[in-house]
């Protein structure tokens, strides 16, 4: 749970110290450039609501690995799409896909952890949330 909080956060905030080099290769304004972050982070904020229900019909753990190797494959195609709206569309499907993760890790934690274990696994957990920047629910 560590990697994928740790995977999540850097998926979403990888292309904050890019924004600069955006203003410049695409010709946008830094405003703009910032929309890189802010429609994966809005469009997380969507999908986690949805992906709750989701994991209830599918594998917590299948969902989690889904939407990071989606988020993964994604961030590829952010690195080599030529033309800003088309970075923009990745990077907000990028956030829908990241979305799998934050929404179904406790549920994840209170199936797999025994109940002796499970105060700590949510502890560790709520910290990793804080550091990686995960909405509280």
């Amino acid at each position: 749970m560590l990697f994928a909080g740790y995977a999540t956060f850097s998926l979403l905030y990888c292309v904050q110290p890019l924004l600069p080099s955006f203003s410049a290769a695409f010709d946008v304004t830094p405003a703009q450039s910032s929309l890189t972050v802010s429609l994966s982070t809005a469009a997380l904020a969507f999908s986690i609501f949805t992906a709750g229900f989701v994991s209830e019909g599918w594998s917590r753990h299948k969902l989690m690995t889904l939407s990071l190797t989606v988020s993964a494959l994604l961030t590829i195609g952010v690195a080599i799409a030529p033309q800003w709206h088309q970075l923009l569309v990745l990077r907000a499907l990028e956030g829908l896909a990241l979305g799998g993760v934050p929404a179904v890790a406790m549920a994840y934690l209170a199936e797999e952890v025994h109940p002796d274990g499970l105060g700590l696994a949510m502890g560790l957990l709520s910290v990793a949330r804080q550091s990686a920047g995960w909405p509280d629910e």
